[in-house]
């Protein structure tokens, strides 16, 4: 996978459901791994972690969001008051950048 890939298929993730201070969550809000089929809410790293395999791909997506969010992706991520919309709007802005920068 693109680094773009990622990030799209992680976006995806977090909107279909967002979760602060864990990777993941159940419907019952559960804190789970990201890659436990029944998660149904994601932070930004557990979105990223549960599309994509270790390595440079993962590596290079959280670079991406990394550098829209000039913060640290859990602590973006994680910050009181931080909602889903601007999380989705920094995945937009990272694939943006992903895809100008051919990756």
């Amino acid at each position: 996978m693109t680094t773009a890939e990622i990030l799209r298929a992680a976006r995806a993730k977090i909107e279909q459901g967002r979760c602060q201070r864990y990777y993941a969550q159940d419907a019952l809000g559960r804190k789970i791994m990201s890659v436990d089929p029944s998660a149904e809410r994601f932070c930004a790293l557990g979105a990223i972690h549960c599309v994509s395999p270790y390595g440079d791909p993962r590596t290079n997506a959280k670079t991406a969001l990394t550098k829209i969010t000039k913060v640290a992706i859990a602590d973006f991520n994680d910050a009181p008051g931080r909602t889903q919309a601007e999380v989705l709007a920094a995945f937009d802005k990272a694939i943006a950048l992903a895809e100008s920068e051919g990756a």
